[in-house]
């Protein structure tokens, strides 16, 4: 997960969460966390349990998020966040427990405050008002948007962060999907006028689909971390039996065998993906072109 993807994550997440920025600029966020995201990310439950018992008036936080080091805010305050950092998964756990599923339409664009599309072809001395062109109205094709978190295990930890897009009207797959969405506006509600395009894909077909990008993604990743751990097991291993000698006593073969367990438990390589969250997703327009693959057949 790069730095443009954390940053429209956490950005994403403090709006869908209602936190007040303060302060921001393309490198940092500041933000007055509600009282949710305090309770998430603060730790610190003794506070939040005083002034519920006695009603008293909480006051949420103040976090500054730094996404590029190198260029924090002007009074230097602010902590960097980046994948794998103790802030970034407390906010992984937030979004999964306050909103693992979510459904969006993308909201339409364009005009001016007062509901008129705004023309700057005008001539110059030419004041006569022109009726809007009428829009056509939007058609939103639906997208199933799945967060895997792939976890390479062995006795270091490696995560990476899987964003997969599905589309339900043609079953195009699209990788990194989140980030390439994330900047356009979207409502919980409907846009009045909207049409939706049909699916002809399954949820259940479609998270297959989702899957099998996984698999692929994962099989595709070099696996010299897990041929080293295996090197480190076996280092561990040999220097084990030479600690016991050739001719332990029943009793540290007993322990012999319990240590060799543990050792082969924390250094034997493992893969495990989780669900960090989900949604559908209405979008008025197609992701950028080359970042899908997979087409349902004509008819299927």
């Amino acid at each position: 997960m790069d730095r443009a993807q954390v940053t429209a994550f956490v950005r994403r997440y403090i709006a869908a969460m209602g936190g007040e920025i303060l302060e921001e600029a393309p490198s940092y966020v500041r933000v007055r966390l509600t009282p949710d995201m305090d309770k998430d990310l603060m730790n610190r439950p003794f506070y939040w349990s005083y002034m519920e018992q006695f009603g008293l008036e909480p006051v949420p936080a103040v976090l500054t998020l730094v996404f590029d080091p190198d260029r924090p805010p002007p009074d230097g305050r602010g902590e960097p966040i980046a994948f794998g950092s103790l802030r970034l998964t407390q906010i992984f756990r937030s979004a999964q427990k306050r909103g693992r599923f979510v459904r969006l339409y993308e909201a339409p664009g364009g005009t001016a405050g007062n509901g008129e599309a705004s023309s700057p072809f005008l001539a110059p001395g030419d004041r006569t008002a022109r009726a809007p062109t009428p829009r056509p109205p939007a058609r939103l094709v639906p997208h199933l948007a799945v967060n895997y978190r792939v976890s390479f295990l062995c006795d270091r930890k490696k995560e990476r962060l899987l964003p997969i897009g599905v589309n339900l009207e043609t079953g195009h797959v699209v990788e990194g999907f989140y980030p390439r969405i994330a900047a356009r506006p979207f409502t919980p509600v409907m846009p009045p006028g909207a049409v939706l395009a049909p699916c002809r894909l399954t949820l259940e077909a479609a998270v297959a689909r989702a899957e099998a990008a996984v698999a692929a993604a994962v099989a595709a990743e070099d696996d010299s971390w897990a041929r080293d751990a295996l090197a480190r097991l076996a280092e561990e291993q040999a220097l084990l039996r030479a600690y016991y000698g050739e001719t332990p006593t029943e009793e540290q073969r007993g322990e012999l065998a319990q240590r060799l367990e543990e050792l082969e438990a924390l250094f034997t390589p493992r893969i495990a993906v989780d669900v960090v969250n989900a949604g559908l997703f209405f979008l008025s327009s197609p992701v950028a072109m080359g970042d899908e693959r997979g087409e349902l057949a004509a008819g299927s």
